[in-house]
């Protein structure tokens, strides 16, 4: 699969109207759900980011700003925001509680590997590998554990508030998610980051289905009294 500044723009535009239709559309009848909401949209920036990085690469320009931008989503963002998401959704008091945790934890591991590459910039560089942008980065973490339990850490943190969510619809995006790590590891393990962002990036729309259909259904049982 070849991937490109085309491919990252053409994913940022497809999501972009259909996330800012649905953002405000949510906002008329549900707030909880105006974080998972978000998701596409947030994903749809991303994507342009990138989008400029490839374009960056390939023309010899500096890359460091729309990188900066990249790594702040991918290795922060995304650690609190899914959390702080199902949380919102949330009835249950004992998962809210668990969730809130997750969301504290999510961004304190977040920023841990962010911080470094704003006060060091000899912390990352990126390159265009295989028709991929390779991400090469120096974690804190990487004098004490390895990086696959860095990458467990962060799968545990982003993963189980979707699976174990008391929604059936957010239960499948999270396994829609959860495969798409496998499938990433498996086929383009060199180029981790990117592709998983692009793969979540494009299964994210699955969420525009998931609030039609919520607002299908409460809309319905309003008619219904």
């Amino acid at each position: 699969m070849c991937f490109s500044a085309t491919a990252s723009f053409t994913a940022g535009a497809v999501l972009l109207p259909l996330s800012l239709y649905y953002v405000k559309d949510t906002l008329s009848w549900n707030k909880s759900l105006i974080p998972l909401s978000l998701f596409p949209l947030i994903f749809a920036i991303q994507q342009i980011i990138e989008g400029l990085i490839w374009q960056s690469l390939e023309s010899g320009m500096d890359a460091r700003l729309p990188v900066y931008g990249f790594l702040f989503f991918s290795h922060l963002f995304w650690l609190f925001w899914v959390p702080f998401s199902a949380r919102a959704l949330e009835n249950d008091e004992r998962k809210k509680k668990l969730l809130f945790y997750c969301t504290l934890a999510g961004l304190a591991f977040g920023l841990s590997l962010t911080i470094p590459f704003y006060l060091y910039n000899n912390w990352f560089t990126v390159s265009i590998v295989n028709h991929s942008i390779y991400y090469e980065t120096t974690l804190i973490y990487d004098a004490f554990i390895s990086r696959e339990f860095v990458y467990l850490i962060y799968t545990l943190i982003v993963i189980p508030p979707l699976l174990f969510s008391s929604f059936k619809m957010i239960k499948i995006f999270g396994l829609l998610i959860f495969l798409s790590i496998f499938a990433t590891d498996y086929f383009f393990n060199y180029t981790f980051i990117s592709v998983w962002c692009y793969f979540s990036a494009i299964l994210s729309s699955y969420l525009f289905i998931m609030l039609h259909r919520s607002k299908t259904i409460a809309l319905s049982k309003v008619a219904n009294g």
